[in-house]
């Protein structure tokens, strides 16, 4: 079995997308016993993507569109790269919808966001005092469980959540106190 990193071709002329866009569609190039396996999905949006598969070891690689012949180990090692890369980014996308829900709770009452409602902590006025220490313990509350889930996926008790909205119900509510 040969392991393939290949990218699109255009439908009809064989050019590989790395090359010109595929003005009549694109398909993966003509190896026979092509079997796609992933993509490298942490680099979209790409106008070059880059897929991994294999083929039997008759198979003849050299077309347009293959842009490498991978050993096993390259092959794999690549693959746990994509795998952590993605997992990175979506860590990323679910820790700035976190900051993004305290901002915006904080903009309900015109602060600037979390950090400017925590600064009223200290306030001499008695309102926006509250109001800032109410901000630092969701803040904190918040904060504790996003890490305490995350702790839990990367310890193998629960499965990696897939999107934000898989963690948002578990997060503190943010209500202001009366």
């Amino acid at each position: 079995m040969k392991y393939l990193k290949f990218t699109y071709v255009d439908a009809k002329s064989g050019i590989p997308v790395s090359g010109a866009p595929a003005a009549d569609g694109p398909v993966f190039p003509a190896v026979a016993g092509l079997q796609f396996s992933w993509a490298r999905e942490s680099k979209y949006p790409t106008g070059r993507p880059e897929f991994f598969g294999t083929c039997p070891d008759n198979s003849n690689t050299s077309v347009p569109g293959v842009l490498a012949v991978l050993s096993q180990a390259d092959w794999e090692a690549a693959h746990a790269e994509e795998l952590d890369a993605r997992t990175q980014l979506l860590m990323k996308r679910i820790t700035d919808a976190t900051q993004k829900r305290l901002d915006d709770f904080a903009k309900t009452r015109n602060y600037d966001g979390i950090l400017s409602l925590c600064t009223y902590a200290t306030s001499a006025d008695l309102r926006f005092k509250a109001e800032g220490q109410y901000g630092v313990e969701a803040r904190d509350a918040t904060w504790a469980q996003l890490y305490k889930v995350l702790a839990e996926v990367q310890t193998g008790v629960r499965p990696m959540p897939t999107r934000y909205s898989d963690v948002e119900p578990e997060l503190p509510g943010l209500v202001w106190p009366a």
